[in-house]
Order: structure tokens, then C-alpha cells, then sequence
């Protein structure tokens, strides 16, 4: 079940711009399930070439994936898809009104594209909302993974950025903690911003070779979506960050 929803969230996330794809998965005999699912998951990307990702997935028509078999799914959405690699994107192309949701029963496709330019491995985190007869259900996964790998012409002299910026937990309560691996020392700054641009927090933060956490407090920040902003080593990367109390 965790393959399937894990799946049905990143057809949600990605059936976008270029756009047009034919679900070639499959599902006979099978009452949902993505291809691929979390066993076989992602192609690995290269920095610097063009990626290209299928999804197939189909969806419930009741709530047995979360052992309750008696209940409808009318359908289900994605709310967020966090730690994209930077360089992929995704636009949802939902065939109904409401944008990224699907219909339960249906069978559909999508597809994560674009050129990646930061090598690393990303998990990603994906927040889904399902809608049945019941009410809405939030569901939050991991398991998807997608590794970024650095050209062979690349050498180390080049790699001193950062692998990826990863967030946990998110969505947040009381706190989250800011991770990433860099292969020098450096100085930087540490700034959050809310969805109007207004800087929420701002750190200078120190970065060792190896492994970096970084603790952000978000008690006094109000619920919603906030981006977390980090120059370092001549860089700038971005991650979103949903906190929920």
C-alpha cells in the first residue's frame, strides 16, 4: 500500500508542462498500485542532461489501503511534493477542476522532467490528501528516492556546493532540522521567508566538511508555507517548508 500511495502522489506531482504521456503499466488483476513502485524507484540522473521519468498509477476506488474497505474514494490529491531535485519540475494536469486530483477507480500517468545541476541523493517527501465518503484522510511518505550523479569530467574541485538541502520533519510543529553535506568549510546565511516575502528568520550559520544539521524553531512562526533560503560556497538553494501546529 505504501508503494501505491507513495506512486499515486508523484503521478499528482507530475503530469506536467511537455506534458503528454499513455499509461503503459500493467494492472490487471491489481486494484491499485504505481509503477514504478518504491523497489524499483527512480531512474538516476545525470547533472547537466535531460531527465525524463514516467509514472503509471492506478487509484483506489476504496479506502482497503488504509484497511477500511467499506468506505468510497472520490478521489484523491497532492499537496506537496518536497526535495525535488533542483533543475526537475512539475505541473499537475488533472482532468478535473480542482488542480492535482484524480478520480478514484481511474488509471493514469505522469512524468518528472527537466536538467538537473546539483549531483546528490534526494529523498523525497510527498503530502497527499484523500477524499472519501468519510472525509479527508492526510497521508505524508517517504521512500522515493532519486540519485543525482556528477558527470565523470566533473573533479572534486568542483564538487564544494552543496549534495542537497533536505528538511525533517516537514510538514513541522515545534521544530525541523535543516541537513546538507558539503565538502569544505564555509560561512553562510541562513534566512526563512513566508509566501508574501516577508523574512521570518534570519541566521549566519557556519558549514564543516561532512554532514551539517541545522535546528530551526518554529514555534512562533503562524501555520502555512515558508521557504528556507541558504548562501553558502558561492550558492543558493531553496527548500519549502509546511508547518502545521
Amino acid at each position: 500500500m505504501k508503494h501505491f500511495l507513495l506512486g499515486f502522489a508523484l503521478l499528482g506531482s507530475t503530469l506536467f508542462a511537455s506534458g503528454q504521456c499513455t499509461p503503459e503499466g500493467d494492472f490487471t488483476g491489481i486494484e491499485f498500485g504505481a509503477i514504478p513502485d518504491t523497489i524499483a524507484n527512480f531512474a538516476q540522473a545525470t547533472v547537466n542532461a535531460l531527465y525524463v521519468q514516467q509514472i503509471d498509477v492506478k487509484i483506489p476506488a476504496n479506502g482497503g489501503f488504509l484497511d477500511l474497505p467499506f468506505i468510497t474514494v472520490d478521489s484523491a490529491q497532492l499537496v506537496q511534493v518536497f526535495n525535488l531535485p533542483e533543475g526537475l519540475s512539475f505541473v499537475c494536469n488533472s482532468p478535473l477542476v480542482s488542480p492535482c486530483t484524480f478520480l478514484g477507480g481511474s488509471v493514469g500517468c505522469g512524468v518528472i522532467s527537466g536538467i538537473p545541476n546539483i549531483g546528490g541523493l534526494y529523498d523525497l517527501e510527498i503530502l497527499l490528501a484523500v477524499y472519501t465518503n468519510l472525509g479527508t484522510f492526510p497521508l505524508n511518505f517517504t521512500g522515493y528516492k532519486i540519485q543525482v550523479n556528477w558527470p565523470l569530467s566533473v573533479n572534486d574541485a568542483s564538487r564544494r556546493d552543496f549534495g542537497h538541502l533536505n528538511l525533517m520533519p516537514n510538514p513541522a510543529n515545534d521544530q525541523t532540522v535543516l541537513s546538507t553535506q558539503v565538502t569544505q568549510a564555509g560561512k553562510g546565511t541562513l534566512r526563512v521567508f513566508d509566501l508574501v516575502g516577508k523574512e521570518v528568520l534570519k541566521r549566519n550559520i557556519s558549514l564543516i566538511p561532512g554532514q551539517n544539521n541545522i535546528t530551526i524553531s518554529t514555534t512562533a512562526f503562524p501555520e502555512g508555507i515558508y521557504l528556507c533560503v541558504v548562501e553558502a560556497l558561492g550558492q543558493k538553494h531553496t527548500r519549502r517548508l509546511m508547518i502545521v501546529h
